[in-house]
């Protein structure tokens, strides 16, 4: 990064991930993008946004099924089981609001626009 460009993405991941490369990383690791995955990495929906860059690729990235923090059932339909832990705790998510049909990201980094549900 050189002076004048915006910070990297930089994710906690909350499950443990393979990633680039099919490398093992275990939950609570910090990645950056362009550095642990590619620069233009579509955030999977167990990692944490721990800067605005990576709250703005998660929420391009979109609401997505099991995208709320029902963290339970998606380690359950991805295998991981051994390294999980409950105590990591997601600041930055996806919440349906179902009285409005409407997904609200939830974020320390900013106001995002809420998103029709489909």
């Amino acid at each position: 990064m050189s002076n004048g460009d915006p910070p990297a993405a930089q994710y906690r991941l909350l499950a443990p991930h393979f990633l680039s490369g099919g490398i093992y990383y275990d939950a609570n690791t910090v990645i950056t993008a362009g550095v642990q995955v590619p620069a233009n990495w579509v955030p999977s929906l167990n990692v944490d946004a721990l800067n605005a860059a990576a709250a703005s690729a998660m929420y391009s990235a979109g609401p997505r099924q099991n995208c709320y923090e029902n963290r339970n059932q998606y380690q359950q339909e991805n295998y991981w089981n051994i390294g999980y832990s409950p105590f990591l705790v997601a600041q930055t998510y996806w919440q349906y609001l179902p009285s409005q049909n409407m997904w609200e990201f939830v974020s320390p980094y900013g106001s995002f626009a809420p998103v029709g549900a489909s």
